[in-house]
């Protein structure tokens, strides 16, 4: 008996140390005056004296779990300010807002999930763009990418108008990938002077000059395309395929300066067909002039840069 009272009192002792009993407790407990085993069984451990002390309430082994960080989702909201002008930037918002990162000299990527509209220069000028990635984008506005020389190419999956002058003058762009496409606006890849070939599939417009100056351009398909603005495809000197099918308004100018035709589909009756095209720019380099439709005398289209709208 005498053993485990001792053992008590040990415990007892080693309890005071760290702060789980009285001093005045143990000295009664040493004098006999309370049962010692008594005095320790109503020790009320705190969670405080717990952490304190290094022990455990349970007798199971603590977990060593880390906690689960909890993430906020970003946020698609509206685009508020400026972009900060950075090297690579990344957008959550639905809508890039007119002049939002114009003439970023810095910006060389940009990836936006959820984009789905891009306002009018919103990239207008940034030299040093090298690669977008806005696979939701369906609208691209006005000079929206307009003077991108740094580009070489471009994929919107999804974007299915191309607004006035929005690549015009992105003169390192060799490729175009518009599968959904349905409009190509006026001047909209005006002076791209390294584009090789384009396939827009779905394309029903193609507006005036809209790859007029497209030097390095040796092929094009258009196999829904019913319009073919004026000057569409002028200076475009190196083409040698076309396809339009089904164009039924071709504007004036729209193939002037082609070499000739190595390969053509066979258009409808309702369109001008190669020879009919080869034969009027033939006519109009003698200095005969030509319309569609009309003998009377067309001047040459200059070849300068459109007049574009400047930006404030």
């Amino acid at each position: 008996m005498a053993s485990h009272n001792t053992a008590a009192l040990v415990v007892a002792l080693l309890c005071a140390q760290m702060g789980l009993l009285s001093a005045a407790r143990v000295r009664k407990a040493k004098a006999g005056t309370h049962d010692v085993k008594k005095v320790v069984n109503e020790i009320e451990l705190t969670d405080e004296q717990i952490n304190r002390s290094g022990g455990n309430r349970s007798e199971e082994a603590p977990t060593t779990e880390a906690p689960t960080p909890t993430t906020e989702a970003p946020t698609t909201e509206a685009l508020t300010t400026k972009c900060e002008c950075k090297r690579v930037i990344t957008i959550y918002a639905t809508h890039i807002p007119e002049s939002w990162c114009m003439k970023c000299a810095e910006v060389a990527i940009i990836t936006g999930p959820n984009v789905q509209t891009i306002g009018k220069f919103a990239f207008h000028g940034a030299k040093s763009l090298t690669s977008i990635s806005l696979p939701q984008a369906t609208k691209i506005g006005y000079q929206a990418f307009s003077e991108a020389g740094s580009l070489t190419s471009i994929s919107f999956p999804e974007a299915t108008e191309i607004g006035d002058v929005a690549f015009s003058r992105a003169e390192s762009l060799t490729s175009i990938s518009l599968p959904e496409a349905t409009e190509i606006g006026d001047r909209a890849f005006y002076g791209v002077k390294s584009l090789t070939s384009i396939s827009l599939p779905k394309a029903t417009k193609v507006g005036e000059s809209a790859f007029n100056g497209a030097e390095s351009l040796t092929s094009i398909s258009l196999p829904e395309a019913t319009e073919i603005g004026g000057y569409a495809f002028y200076g475009a000197k190196s083409l040698t395929s076309i396809s339009h099918p089904k164009a039924t308004k071709i504007g004036e100018g729209a193939f002037m300066a082609l070499k000739a035709f190595d390969s053509t589909e066979a258009p409808t009756t309702e369109a001008p067909t190669t020879e009919w095209w080869w034969k009027r720019c033939q006519e109009w380099w003698k200095g005969k002039g030509w319309r569609q439709g009309s003998s009377s005398t067309t001047e040459a289209p200059t070849t300068e840069a459109p007049t574009t709208e400047t930006p404030t």
